[in-house]
């Protein structure tokens, strides 16, 4: 499938939209939400169930033990929301903006919001992120390109943002959950719809982001951003056609 249909998509999915009901816009971002939060928490070795996760999304969590993956998966709620409000303000994500997200994602867990002083090593990866010193600045030249990428497509646009952010790894905690909330936030900017990385395609978006750090090649990760793109488009078409 081209671009151009990806685009008519999510033209299509824009303009039918607003026929569904209210109820059944919230069910299917809920499901999404729920979708984004699980997979993002599984793939850090979380236990909680996919029903666990709803129900701490929908406030009836009380009962559950307060533990790092109960928590992170309120983070992570506040945080996409973080980002969807600052969504109407039409425009790109500031330094402050993209520290605030990094804050909300770790919240009592670590210590976020503020750019890391030490040297990282990534288990189980080869990339070794930069140093501290060469980190800050390498985000001020990112923040300051993110308006301005010059790509062929919003997927290959939003993937960079992510896979550059993830190269540069400028926090000590909570990363990967921040640059898949920038990534979803250019895809979103753009009329798109926010994707996650699956569990079960984690090993491969390895190896994709590998690439990239390596060798600068982007092609992996954006066929992986097309294809989720495309697979989020086709449950808001089918709900659609359905209605």
């Amino acid at each position: 499938m081209s671009y151009q249909e990806l685009c008519r998509k999510r033209d299509y999915v824009n303009g039918k939209l607003p026929e569904l009901s209210p109820e059944k816009i919230e069910e299917l971002e809920k499901q999404f939400e729920c979708d984004y939060a699980y997979e993002s928490i599984k793939i850090k070795g979380s236990e909680l169930s996919r029903d666990q996760v709803m129900a701490i999304l929908n406030d009836k969590a009380d009962d559950m033990e307060k533990t790092k993956d109960v928590q992170g998966t309120i983070n992570h709620s506040r945080a996409f929301k973080y980002m969807k409000m600052y969504l109407k303000k039409n425009a790109y994500l500031d330094e402050e903006a993209i520290k605030e997200i990094n804050a909300i994602v770790v919240e009592d867990i670590s210590v976020g919001g503020i750019y890391r002083n030490v040297n990282l090593i990534i288990p189980g990866r080869k990339h070794v992120p930069p140093s501290p010193e060469k980190a800050y600045y390498k985000m001020k030249k990112y923040i300051l390109d993110l308006p301005y990428l010059q790509y062929d497509t919003v997927t290959e646009k939003a993937i960079y943002a992510y896979a550059m952010f993830m190269k540069i790894h400028p926090f000590i905690d909570g990363n990967s959950r921040t640059g898949k909330l920038i990534m979803n936030y250019v895809l979103m900017k753009e009329g798109f719809l926010p994707i996650y990385i699956p569990q079960n395609r984690y090993i491969e978006y390895v190896r994709a982001f590998e690439l990239f750090a390596s060798e600068d090649n982007l092609e992996p990760l954006a066929k992986l951003a097309f294809e989720f793109e495309n697979a989020q488009l086709d449950i808001y078409i089918k709900a659609i056609d359905k209605a």
